[in-house]
């Protein structure tokens, strides 16, 4: 081959950014995009592959901001989803004295896997994150709303802040979901720090959209349940309304992580940025797409959410004109229309079982990508 032939292969060589969300219980953000990387790479090995961790504020996104930007991660002990003790950590950034904490590193649904109760389950140890932060004279806190396995409104969180609850005896409690109902009066706490919660959603507090109904299922609660915790989120809401004079249930947002946007706008004056756009603006996005000719993305579940705030939503969104491929696991077929999706459980795969099916999976589904 002449130098000609040579310059002319190397600049139509094909860049791909691989950049997905995780396959919640299966792959996390950087598991998927090193999969979906090595097997591209072994069909096309002249290709240029780039992967990049990605979060929207769930899983993850302490990984992937400490990644694309310089800091520490604090490791501080917390309660879990069941008052448990355990060991959370966050990141902290001394340029800004800013720190991004995962609202799932304390209650999250992997720390309750074969144990879920959204009934039983608090933010307790989210509250206590950020009253560390506040503590080390962090003033600027980022808290990321994904992959929760809660439905209290963000009533664990706002007490261990100092926020008080009590029943109609007078007695004080920390509110789950379960007991939501019996809040009579709330005594508020003062919270100084600029809190912003990184939230992937827009759904309100309650409602056929709301915490209950569209999310709590997935953490293990049935209809029952679904119905109970619905009306102790709107019972909430009147209580905060009466005696707060806040009214922040209808607010997008508000039915993040079982109603901890609720919680965090409500009783922290938190203001609500979408998850993805904080991360891509840490990673520079829009650089790394430059000289792109594809980008992949994905998740573990196609559906209407997809598209409303998170991962996938804001890789389509800010990806100025390239063609994009969305390698995912299950999908809703009317979501799929006008995208180019490709599904680790068509050509007769099914869910996965273990770890190795997932890995097994994927590749499969992106071999069967036409570059």
């Amino acid at each position: 081959m002449g130098r000609f032939g040579r310059l002319l292969c190397k600049r139509i060589k094909m860049k791909i950014l691989v950049i997905p969300d995780s396959f919640k219980g299966t792959l996390s953000s950087r598991e998927a995009g090193s999969i979906i990387r090595e097997t591209i790479l072994a069909e096309h090995p002249d290709y240029d592959v780039l992967a990049v961790e990605v979060a929207d504020g769930g899983e993850g996104t302490v990984d992937a901001v400490l990644r694309g930007r310089k800091g520490e991660r604090i490791r501080v002990e917390v309660s879990g989803p069941y008052q448990e003790p355990l060991k959370a950590e966050y990141a902290w950034f001394s340029e800004d004295n800013s720190a991004v904490i995962e609202m799932a590193s304390c209650a999250g649904l992997p720390l309750v896997k074969g144990r879920m109760n959204p009934r039983l389950t608090t933010t307790y140890g989210v509250g206590q994150l950020v009253k560390d932060a506040i503590n080390r004279g962090i003033n600027n806190i980022f808290i990321g709303l994904g992959g929760s396995c809660t439905t209290d409104g963000g009533c664990g969180y706002a007490a261990a802040l100092g926020t008080r609850f009590f029943n109609e005896k007078g007695e004080e409690f920390v509110p789950t979901g379960e007991t939501l109902k019996d809040i009579c009066r709330i005594e508020p706490a003062r919270c100084d720090a600029s809190i912003t919660a990184v939230c992937d959603v827009n759904n309100p507090l309650y409602g056929l959209l709301g915490a209950s109904y569209v999310f709590a299922r997935q953490k293990g609660a049935d209809d029952a349940d679904i119905a109970y915790l619905d009306e102790g989120l709107r019972h909430l809401a009147e209580v905060v309304r009466r005696d707060l004079s806040i009214d922040m249930a209808e607010t997008p947002g508000a039915g993040a992580a079982g109603g901890l946007g609720y919680g965090l706008m409500a009783f922290t004056n938190a203001r609500v940025k979408k998850g993805i756009d904080m991360i891509l603006d840490i990673i520079n996005y829009e650089k790394l797409i430059k000289d792109c000719d594809i980008i992949i993305t994905g998740e573990g579940r196609l559906d209407f959410q997809s598209f409303h705030g998170k991962v996938i939503d804001g890789i389509i969104r800010r990806s100025q004109g390239k063609r994009v491929i969305l390698v995912v696991g299950s999908r809703d077929e009317e979501t799929r229309k006008g995208h180019e999706v490709y599904s680790t459980m068509d050509n007769g795969r099914v869910f996965p079982h273990d770890h190795k099916e997932a890995v097994d999976n994927l590749k499969a589904a992106v071999k069967e990508i036409a570059f």
